[in-house]
């Protein structure tokens, strides 16, 4: 199991390229991944996006990549002129067309806008293979921490469930004979209110059994049971299981509501409030898992 929340980051350069990443993570129900690429680098996006989406439980996850050439006095500049001829030749021919003429400082000016276009298409061929190298450093980082998260987690989550087996066993001591005093009480109040013979008739005493039956929350109980179990195997997994969680939080808690419909214990009704309380508790926690 892991939290959702951490923060990883990692920097490394070679000859060419320094590139820094920096991986953080806040709540979500949903798997979301944002990059943050400098400009004339956003073709690496898709490489990044295939190296995370997979890794991504839930939750929002933002990556910020800064990428800085190295050495830029060492990099010569060489002018391409068969390329500034021909845009030159294309601005001159749109004048002629215009039935204007194009001065030649105009004709520098519309160049050197087209040049400054033209050079924010960065080849980012040489730096995938290091951009790749820096973001699986910074996973590690950020993966490391939210499993340092996880583990938190899980032994407030253990402590929790163990509360809440406790109150079930109590709930079951005290709820052992209860439908057998349920059935005692409805005899003994019909034997003060029918003078004749009632249990010979099967209609009445099916009526007594019924309501006897109705007070009945071992099922309830064994549910309680599974789930729990349920819950205490999920929080070992390495795979993403937040959602899972919320599922197993919602079926406890609808037996716990059956349970106070059910119980004519005012014992019970409060252990019953008492573990609704600690299932909004767990409830809270595992909005913070992956």
């Amino acid at each position: 199991m892991k939290g959702m929340t951490a923060f990883g980051a990692a920097k490394k350069q070679d000859d060419k390229f320094q590139i820094s990443v920096e991986i953080s993570s806040v709540n979500r129900r949903h798997a979301e991944l944002v990059v943050k690429l400098p400009p004339g680098y956003q073709e690496l996006e898709q490489i990044i996006r295939k190296e995370l989406l997979e890794k991504i439980g839930r939750g929002q996850v933002t990556v910020s990549i800064d990428i800085t050439m190295c050495d830029l006095a060492e990099i010569k500049s060489t002018i391409n002129w068969p390329w500034i001829n021909a845009q030159a030749s294309i601005i001159h021919e749109i004048g002629e067309h215009l039935g204007a003429t194009v001065k030649p400082d105009r004709i520098a000016l519309e160049l050197w806008k087209l040049s400054l276009l033209h050079s924010q298409e960065k080849d980012c061929t040489g730096v995938t293979s290091l951009l790749l190298q820096v973001l699986q450093e910074a996973y590690l980082a950020f993966d490391a921490q939210k499993k340092a998260d996880g583990a938190s987690l899980e032994k407030d989550f253990t402590a929790r469930i163990s509360i809440l087996r406790a109150y079930a066993q109590k709930i079951t001591a005290l709820t052992s004979s209860q439908v057998e005093e349920i059935r005692k009480k409805i005899t003994s109040l019909l034997k003060e209110v029918v003078s004749e013979p009632f249990t010979s008739d099967e209609r009445v005493m099916r009526e007594v059994v019924l309501q006897a039956d109705k007070a009945d929350v071992s099922e309830e109980l064994v549910r309680i049971e599974h789930h729990l179990q349920h819950f205490d195997k999920v929080i070992l997994e390495k795979k993403p299981c937040g959602k899972l969680l919320e599922f197993i939080l919602q079926e406890l808690l609808r037996e716990f509501n059956t349970l106070g419909s059910k119980t004519v214990l005012s014992e019970v009704s409060t252990l019953v409030v008492l573990g609704k309380t600690e299932l909004e508790k767990i409830r809270e926690q595992v909005q913070n898992v992956e």
